[in-house]
């Protein structure tokens, strides 16, 4: 059973189901998951809208921000955010990002990991404004391990990051098949790591992820170990 998670994209949940849906549906299924979709402007005074998919089980959280109040969106949003982490008892979670630069609202938490799962070629790329930029680099500077939605996004993002997992989208199955049969021995394919699913996909980030939280949970209960012996040594 992983922590809650909770993901940042600015795709709507019920627009295209497209590579957010599919992942994090299936973790729904081990999970409390918070879907945080970019927000929606009214006339009436900021909310949070929040519902469950009742095919999926995720949370389905929509910042609603009154259209005409001047304050800064990203400090609305960020209320609004640690409002749901108080009303749902949020305390041990996972951040998993699709958008990058939600982390103008949410780079303050303190998630026990940090998840990038990088669908297109942003840093640095030609169409990327530099906001985007800017916010991507900060990504990958927090995160713990990226996903890369094909090969070639992996080794494109490999000299951000040193953590990076290629794990292929629904329209690169057919592809990352045909160049493993290519380039493997014959015999290797059947010990191959390439996901051929969405269920192979997600089993893999799954193991991922969880090998990183099971690292970094033991690494806060060495450091919580070691304070509590220097605490109650002789002498102090």
């Amino acid at each position: 059973m992983l922590d809650d998670i909770i993901c940042f994209s600015h795709q709507r949940w019920n627009f295209i189901y497209q590579r957010p849906q599919h992942i994090i549906s299936r973790f729904a299924t081990e999970a409390r998951v918070f879907y945080f979709e970019d927000p929606l402007h009214n006339s009436y005074p900021d909310q949070l809208r929040v519902r469950m998919d009742a095919d999926t089980g995720v949370h389905v959280v929509t910042p609603e921000l009154e259209e005409s109040f001047q304050g800064s969106s990203d400090t609305r949003i960020k209320k609004l955010l640690y409002q749901l982490m108080a009303i749902y008892k949020i305390n041990r979670y996972i951040c998993w990002y699709y958008s990058p630069t939600a982390m103008a609202f949410s780079q303050s938490l303190k998630p026990l990991v940090t998840v990038y799962d990088c669908t297109d070629e942003l840093c640095g790329g030609h169409s990327a404004s530099p906001e985007v930029n800017y916010f991507e680099s900060l990504l990958f500077s927090k995160a713990d391990i990226v996903f890369a939605a094909s090969r070639d996004l992996c080794e494109q993002k490999k000299k951000f990051h040193q953590h990076i997992v290629a794990c292929p989208s629904d329209t690169s199955f057919g592809e990352e098949r045909i160049e493993q049969e290519v380039t493997e021995q014959p015999g290797e394919a059947e010990q191959s790591s390439a996901c051929t699913s969405w269920d192979d996909t997600w089993k893999k980030m799954s193991s991922e992820v969880s090998d990183v939280v099971s690292k970094k949970t033991n690494a806060l209960q060495t450091t919580t170990s070691d304070q509590t012996s220097v605490s109650t040594s002789p002498g102090n």
